[in-house]
């Protein structure tokens, strides 16, 4: 199982990565489908995967959303470099707000499942 997350983890990343550089993608996003909810589903998506993996190796998750917000920043003060795209404070909100919105439905379904919240084990409870 660990194996699958990790394989999807790479693989969505760097199709996100790969994706950013197609102006053709760009365009059809911007007619499409608004800026900024493309970056909050994807960013979502990520933030699903990184808690993911954070829960699967039984690492404190809630380092999952200080890590995924570096990666999103990361990102994109990267487009300051590309001609074909910008740097945009809304987009850097709608991708912190995927991140989050992608760590609370791992936390509430680990929650819903188990009882008990990620992160918490019967070492931490004593």
């Amino acid at each position: 199982m660990k194996n699958v997350v990790y394989a999807s983890f790479v693989c969505a990343f760097g199709l996100m990565l790969l994706l950013g550089q197609s102006e053709e993608l760009l365009h059809w996003v911007a007619v499409h489908i608004q800026d900024f909810w493309a970056h909050y589903a994807i960013y979502s998506a990520f933030g699903i995967m990184i808690t993911a993996v954070f829960y699967l190796e039984d690492w404190w998750v809630w380092w999952a959303i200080p890590l995924g917000c570096f990666i999103a920043t990361l990102e994109e003060a990267r487009q300051i470099y590309l001609p074909h795209r910008s740097f945009e404070w809304s987009d850097m909100a709608a991708n912190y707000w995927g991140i989050c919105t992608g760590f609370g439905l791992i936390y509430a379904l680990v929650y819903l499942l188990s009882g008990r919240a990620p992160g918490i084990n019967d070492e931490t409870l004593h």
